[in-house]
């Protein structure tokens, strides 16, 4: 099963979308110690980021399709993390 999540930095005002059979692997792992290119500059332990799962897909594909449509639909006033992806 693959998952599209969501990461909200409330402290810089940005959105980050990932696709990841494990996302808790990915958001305790990689995403905070500088493993994404995209989010380098995120701080865990300082930020106040909220990470959510939004979406559950059979096919890496379709989490894709699914992550890159929802970097279109922005929070208002917050910046969309754009990422190379799957």
């Amino acid at each position: 099963m693959w998952h599209v999540y969501r990461g909200v930095n409330y402290s810089l005002k940005e959105v980050y979308y990932g696709v990841s059979k494990d996302p808790e692997e990915r958001v305790n792992g990689s995403h905070c110690v500088g493993g994404t290119k995209a989010l380098t500059y995120w701080d865990c332990q300082i930020d106040d980021i909220r990470w959510t799962v939004v979406s559950q897909h059979s096919t890496q594909q379709a989490a894709s399709a699914r992550a890159h449509a929802l970097e279109k639909l922005s929070l208002k006033g917050y910046d969309v993390i754009q990422t190379a992806g799957i």
